[in-house]
């Protein structure tokens, strides 16, 4: 399959969902399940749309769609479509929403479209064949820590999340230029690609939402990860030269986690057990972040995350040892100073 004249075939089509999703001003309203969860007319207008009109471009391949009612990622060759990815801004006129269209071969993304209706950008990424955005080449931006801009996603639904995400936004604002939320994920993928910001994280992130946006991120020298499933909501990380957004988050969802969102460490009063449950679970950990990242990164990345992991947290075990031993908590900002 040629899949850089598919992508020609298949952008007048999402243009023209774009164009339908504009003309419907006051749609009607559902809602799905979930915190704030919402369906509109237009999703439904969109998506049946898009079924339609990119059917006969694969034939024989399936579809995975936020607004379908049965999913499941088959062989061969998958559509994966979220027809408004943005639907609470696109209800209430908040422009940051846009149209993503993924194809997904055997569990591996190659080819992707992000459409802003408003704005008329179409970004494209196709695998082995760059990045594009309505037909010019794009790249991810190489910006120090100190000065990236980093979006990110509340994964509003889970209310559960809230915690341990603005936990995060606050150890990544401390460290970087600033941070940002618009409401589609997708969007916010594809302007790291085009090296408008330099980082994204969300707790979890469906798959049509990133589907799309991982083969433009990849296409334009980005990295997401962890390894992509297609077909359950995950952790999403991306960036294009921000390891230390990686390594944050990755440490304050441990520490949050381990400490059931307590900073407190009180068990831990043997300094040398300290050390010994840090190397290891440091060495374990870091393990675990080359394997999960092998798809996404370079070797050399997964050794040097797998490091920085190794050695944070056996420091941190330290610290955390001789803070108990002085009868004070350990915070997890105090545990990420090192990073």
């Amino acid at each position: 399959m040629e899949l850089m004249e598919l992508a020609r075939q298949a952008e007048p089509i999402l243009r023209e969902a774009g164009e339908l999703v504009r003309s419907m001003v006051h749609p009607k309203v559902y809602t799905k399940e979930g915190h704030a969860n919402f369906v509109t007319e237009a999703d439904l207008a969109s998506q049946k749309f898009l079924l339609e009109h990119l059917s006969p471009l694969v034939p024989g391949a399936h579809f995975f769609a936020e607004e379908q009612k049965q999913n499941r990622m088959e062989p061969g060759y998958n559509w994966v479509i979220d027809p408004i990815d943005g639907t609470t801004n696109f209800m209430r006129g908040y422009r940051p929403s846009a149209i993503s269209v993924g194809l997904v071969e055997d569990g591996q993304g190659v080819l992707g479209l992000v459409l802003d209706p408003w704005s008329g950008e179409l970004f494209c990424g196709v695998k082995g064949q760059g990045a594009f955005c309505n037909g010019e080449p794009i790249r991810a931006a190489q910006v120090p820590m100190e000065n990236a801009i980093v979006v990110f996603g509340t994964t509003p639904y889970r209310r559960d999340l809230a915690a341990p995400t603005f936990q995060v936004v606050e150890e990544i604002f401390l460290r970087c230029g600033d941070v940002r939320r618009s409401g589609s994920a997708a969007l916010d993928l594809c302007y790291v690609a085009a090296g408008r910001c330099d980082g994204f994280f969300e707790g979890r992130l469906t798959p049509w939402d990133y589907a799309a946006a991982s083969v433009v991120l990849r296409e334009a020298g980005a990295r997401i990860g962890p390894s992509l499933g297609f077909e359950e909501p995950q952790l999403i990380l991306a960036g294009a030269s921000c390891d230390d957004i990686f390594v944050i988050v990755l440490f304050s969802t441990f520490v949050n986690m381990a400490q059931g969102g307590h900073a407190n460490w009180t068990d831990f009063v043997n300094i040398p057990v300290s050390i010994v449950l840090g190397v290891a679970l440091g060495a374990v950990t870091g393990y675990l972040l080359s394997a999960f990242f092998e798809t996404a990164y370079a070797h050399k990345h997964c050794v040097r995350n797998s490091m920085k992991v190794i050695v944070v947290l056996g420091v941190s075990f330290l610290l955390m040892a001789a803070e108990t031993w002085l009868e004070e908590l350990v915070s997890v900002s105090g545990l990420l100073a090192v990073v």
